[in-house]
């Protein structure tokens, strides 16, 4: 929620984006190379979304970390298909998209999931997330997050978290908002799955909506769908208790909403890959409150599905707020071995400082990088088996931690540059797969 002020921004620059983008160096001399959308290099392994909350560009990175691309794509980028430029509002999926692709989802203002082909450079889709045009006067949907879902006949389908509610009375079945949002491979809207049963009202009439916001498949089969929801009113300041919801992916249904007491806005999840009915729950506390205030109700909740029936319940550890450590509350890297790293957000009128933590199985944490200041550290990847794991810097660079063996706290090994040339900080970092997922 602190960057929401930063979002209402985008679209209002746009003529001073190629203006940006063609400055090169510290004095404007010389032009940056074109990002045409040309064949990916074949050795890309993470994407980096690097924005100033203006613009955007997506910068290539191979498995060890380092710069082959500084923007492969970015908002100056015309290509036949991109019809809208990339904000300065734009995210990677929770989940590695399809080998062979790389999706974006361009939130408040443009609102639309964006699809390229990384092997040809081809634009594949720019897929609206309403079904009226711009979602009607008074409405963006907002995504945060998209999931890739084949159904029983084996055509993919994917769903996208909308995390604006509709507020108008008269928008049309598809387009209520707060929800999740159905399309199939070719961007057509399909279906509607409500989270009416994760809202709430408050004793003095307040409605508390469910802002769902990240996702991840669990499940041996990947049969459930496990949505973070933010729970906030409509104007921010009003918090639910924190939960997240699991619905069954064959027929959209909410099965059950899993409570965390204590916490709050959790619209944060992530899947441990060493166990496919275990899931991680970053919460971020209330909004518009001192520090203090909101550390007491952020932290970091693990869980449990159920063997069959996709209930679920918190298990130990938590991981809470600590003193001189902050509370961890966003940027979740799970390392493959019950161990993870997250992001302990500080905040600048309490002077302090963002820092990363790893997060052990016993509860334990270490502080593995203090940043100078605070919005600094955004959400991080690791490489399959958990050997490596990288996580944006705004003012380092790419971290790069590497750790000797399962169990062990990373180490920071160095930090790689996303390019000198536009100098957009980094703020997300996600895996890739060069193919074809046809």
């Amino acid at each position: 929620m602190r960057r929401s002020s930063l979002r209402n921004l985008a679209g209002r620059v746009r003529l001073l984006l190629f203006l940006a983008l063609a400055g090169c160096g510290s004095g404007g001399e010389g032009r940056c190379p074109d990002a045409d959308l040309g064949a990916a290099p074949e050795e890309a392994a993470f994407a980096v979304v690097a924005s100033d909350y203006l613009s955007t560009a997506v910068a290539l990175l191979d498995d060890r970390g380092r710069l082959l691309e500084e923007a492969w794509v970015d908002s100056g980028t015309v290509a036949p298909g991109l019809s809208m430029a990339l904000s300065g509002d734009v995210v990677l999926p929770t989940e590695p998209p399809p080998p062979g692709r790389l999706v974006l989802l361009d939130r408040y203002g443009t609102d639309v999931v964006d699809h390229f082909d990384l092997a040809t450079g081809r634009m594949l889709g720019q897929w609206p997330t309403s079904v009226a045009p711009a979602g009607g006067a008074a409405w963006r949907p907002n995504p945060h997050d998209v999931v890739r879902l084949p159904d029983a006949g084996g055509a993919p389908r994917w769903v996208v978290s909308r995390f604006e509610p509709n507020l108008d009375p008269d928008a049309p079945g598809l387009d209520r908002g707060d929800d999740l949002l159905v399309l199939d491979a070719a961007g057509r809207a399909l279906a509607r799955w409500s989270l009416r049963d994760a809202r709430l009202e408050l004793p003095d009439g307040t409605r508390i909506h469910a802002r769902p916001s990240r996702m991840v498949r669990r499940g041996e089969a990947g049969q459930w769908l496990v949505v973070g929801l933010a729970r906030l009113s409509a104007d921010f300041r009003r918090s639910g208790p924190g939960a997240v919801a699991v619905l069954d992916v064959a027929t959209g249904r909410v099965v059950q909403v899993c409570e965390m007491p204590g916490l709050s806005n959790c619209g944060e999840v992530a899947a441990e890959p060493s166990d496919p009915r275990v899931f991680y729950v970053a919460c971020r506390g209330r909004a518009f409150v001192a520090y203090e205030a909101r550390v007491a109700e952020a932290g970091v909740a693990r869980v449990r599905l159920g063997p069959t029936s996709g209930g679920c319940e918190e298990v130990a550890p938590r991981w809470p707020a600590e003193d001189g450590i902050g509370a961890p509350s966003s940027g979740l890297v799970p390392l493959g071995d019950g161990t993870l790293l997250a992001v302990a957000e500080g905040e600048t009128a309490a002077g302090v400082p963002d820092r990363l933590l790893w997060l052990g199985v016993d509860g334990a944490r270490r502080v593995v990088h203090e940043a100078e200041g605070a919005f600094v550290l955004g959400q991080g990847v690791a490489s399959e088996g958990g050997r490596l794991a990288l996580v944006p810097s705004a003012e380092a660079g790419v971290l790069r931690l590497g750790r000797d063996g399962p169990g062990a706290p990373p180490r920071l090994l160095g930090t790689s540059t996303t390019g000198t040339c536009r100098g957009l900080p980094p703020r997300q970092v996600g895996r890739l797969a060069l193919g074809s997922d046809r």
